[in-house]
C-alpha cells in the first residue's frame, strides 16, 4: 500500500541517512569459522545456542559447486543490520576466514530471519568479484530536500508509491547505499519517475523500459491556485461589463460542480494530510 508520510525528516533519521552514507565509503569487516559438521541437525543447533549463524558462500558463476558451509558471529551479523539499515542486503564486506591468510569480499545473497522472533536464521553469501560480473539489488530510495519543497509548504503530503527499485550494479566494491530523490522546488501534484532519480556511475535499472511510478506530493499545486484566482478575476470583470446579459442554466450547473470538485479535493487533502501529523 502507498505510504502517506510527511516529506520532512526528524533530525534522528536525517543522522541515520548520514551516518550510514558516511559508513559506506568502508567496507565492513566480518569474521567466520568453516563448519566442519554438516546438515540441518548440526545447523539447528547452531542457532539453538544462541551465539552462532549458519551460513554458506558461493560463486555467482557456479553457485552448486563452488560452496563452504561457515558459521558467524550473532552479534556481530546483527551489528551490522542496525549500522546498515536500508543497504545491508548489497553492502559488500571483508570476511575473514578462520585459518585462511587473507580476508574474502563478499555480498549478501539472502538474510533468513524467523517469522514471528524475527530473529536471524541463516546469512549467504556470494563472492564479490568487482568490475567483473553484474550484481543485481534492490536499491532504496531516499527523498531529501524537503525544506525548499514548495508543495510541502503549502501543507502537502508525501505519498510513496515505491521505496526500492531493482537495479544492476557493475562497479567496484563501493555500492552507493541508495538512490537521492530531490524534492526541492516541487509543488503539489508533482509525480516522481525514472527521470528523477540521481543514478551514480555504475548503477543503472534493471528494466529500463519499466516507468517505475516512486512518489507523488499531495495537494493543490500554486500554478493551479493562481490559475484558478486568474479566471475568477476574469469571470467578475465579464459579470460587471454585462450586466443585463444573464448566465445560462448550464454555466451555473458548470460553475456549481466546479465548485464542488475543488472542494472535495481540498478535503481530501486535508485528511490526508491530518492522518499524516497523527
Amino acid at each position: 500500500m502507498p505510504a502517506v508520510q510527511p516529506a520532512l525528516k526528524t533530525a534522528e533519521e536525517a543522522a541515520q541517512d548520514a551516518a550510514e552514507l558516511a559508513a559506506s565509503r568502508v567496507l565492513p569487516e566480518l569474521h567466520a569459522e568453516v563448519r566442519e559438521k554438516v546438515g540441518s541437525k548440526h545447523s539447528s543447533t547452531l542457532r539453538n545456542q544462541r551465539l552462532r549463524i549458519p551460513g554458506i558462500i558461493q560463486d555467482r558463476a557456479n553457485p552448486r559447486r563452488n560452496q563452504l558451509l561457515i558459521d558467524m558471529d550473532r552479534f556481530e551479523l546483527e551489528s551490522l543490520c542496525r549500522k546498515f539499515r536500508r543497504s545491508v542486503r548489497h553492502r559488500v564486506c571483508l570476511l575473514h576466514i578462520k585459518g585462511q591468510a587473507e580476508p574474502i569480499k563478499v555480498i549478501p545473497e539472502e538474510f533468513v530471519r524467523h517469522a514471528l522472533t524475527h530473529e536471524l536464521q541463516t546469512v549467504n553469501w556470494f563472492l564479490f568479484k568487482p568490475n567483473r560480473e553484474k550484481v543485481r539489488v534492490n536499491m532504496p530510495v531516499v527523498f531529501t530536500g524537503a525544506d525548499d519543497c514548495i508543495g510541502v509548504k503549502r501543507g502537502g503530503v508525501l505519498v510513496i508509491l515505491r521505496d526500492t527499485v531493482p537495479c544492476v550494479w557493475t562497479g567496484d566494491e563501493n555500492v552507493p547505499p541508495f538512490i537521492h530523490i530531490d524534492l526541492t522546488h516541487a509543488d503539489g501534484g508533482r509525480v516522481f519517475r525514472n527521470a528523477d532519480m540521481k543514478l551514480p556511475t555504475g548503477l543503472r535499472l534493471h528494466s529500463p523500459r519499466t516507468d517505475y511510478v516512486l512518489a507523488t506530493i499531495l495537494g493543490l499545486s500554486g500554478k493551479r491556485n493562481d490559475d484558478e484566482e486568474e479566471a475568477a478575476a476574469a469571470a467578475a470583470a465579464a459579470a460587471a461589463s454585462s450586466t443585463t446579459q444573464q448566465p445560462s442554466a448550464s454555466q451555473v450547473e458548470k460553475e456549481k460542480k466546479a465548485k464542488e470538485r475543488r472542494e472535495e479535493e481540498e478535503m481530501v487533502a486535508q485528511k490526508l494530510a491530518q492522518k499524516a501529523r497523527k
